[in-house]
């Protein structure tokens, strides 16, 4: 339990918080691997969940409360098994929502993003497992090179997903349905084209150079590129 002045006494006017609410919490913690109860990580919950620093204080005690989250003495905090597995469940469903979003529906990152905050809270575990279904669908390498739509001459194994960062690449095709290869086409990725891999971030999306340009891709789209390392 945290023993310093500001949460001991905010510990007596603990209340409850709204699910909604308790979901962008673990999710905001698990995301960004924040560990601490200090000044610059509670303002950055704050700016993250568009919150004041002391409403973050008094709803962290509420997480602890409900078992979410351990607040060490020491001014450490450990996210617990339920809060942990709360907080992947939800960045999954964002995960997904997001991608479905931008990559299917063409909508610009930030807009997407916002639109998977507000969704991801009402989409059933079938929704999600559906759109991830339809995100990951694939079709045989054999099939691909005879629609022109992979080069390798043997199985696509190795996905971006794998690659580490500063890693150049060729793009050896894309598991994807018609539909999708329209999406991949518009951003470059294509068979053959080469690009680089600038950055892999935390939350698994992988920001990547593309004929000069920055693309950012969430997981369950790099997923679906097979490429074979270059440089």
């Amino acid at each position: 339990m945290l023993d310093e002045p500001n949460f001991t006494n905010l510990r007596r006017f603990v209340n409850i918080v709204d699910q909604s609410d308790r979901e962008d919490y673990l999710e905001a913690l698990l995301r960004e691997n924040i560990i601490s109860t200090d000044a610059a990580a509670l303002a950055k919950v704050g700016v993250l969940l568009d919150r004041e620093v002391e409403k973050v204080r008094h709803e962290l005690l509420i997480l602890e409360r409900e078992g979410d989250i351990i607040l060490g003495a020491d001014g450490r905090m450990v996210l617990t098994d339920q809060g942990r597995a709360i907080g992947d469940c939800v960045l999954k469903k964002h995960t997904v929502l997001q991608s479905f979003l931008s990559e299917m529906l063409g909508m610009d990152e930030e807009r997407a993003d916002r639109e998977a905050c507000a969704l991801e809270h009402e989409a059933s575990d079938e929704t999600i497992s559906r759109l991830s279904a339809y995100l990951n669908h694939t079709a045989p390498c054999h099939r691909q090179r005879r629609l022109g739509l992979c080069l390798a001459e043997t199985s696509c194994e190795h996905k971006l997903t794998e690659a580490e960062e500063n890693e150049v690449l060729r793009v050896l095709g894309v598991h994807a349905g018609k539909g999708r290869i329209m999406r991949f086409n518009d951003l470059g990725i294509v068979p053959g084209e080469e690009i680089r891999v600038l950055r892999k971030l935390p939350n698994g999306t992988i920001l990547v150079e593309i004929k000069g340009s920055e693309v950012a891709l969430s997981s369950v789209v790099a997923a679906a590129v097979s490429v074979e390392k270059i440089a």
